[in-house]
């Protein structure tokens, strides 16, 4: 993955991350490849996510952000 944001409704599975270069995964699970770490959601991540997959904003706090 050169850029970008992947928006995944559920679990993005394994090795996920493995040849990204920059950009963020946002999935309620992953299997990251070293060196993409798990990070916290902001609060403009969150309405992002509430928007595209119209969640209750409780369910949006399941979702994280895998990057670099």
């Amino acid at each position: 993955m050169l850029g970008g944001e992947i928006f995944v409704h559920g679990h993005a599975g394994s090795y996920a991350c493995a040849r990204m270069k920059c950009g963020s995964i946002y999935a309620r699970s992953c299997r990251a490849v070293p060196p993409a770490k798990e990070h916290p959601l902001n609060q403009n991540e969150l309405a992002t996510l509430i928007r595209v997959f119209e969640l209750n904003p409780i369910h949006a706090l399941i979702y994280k952000r895998w990057g670099l």
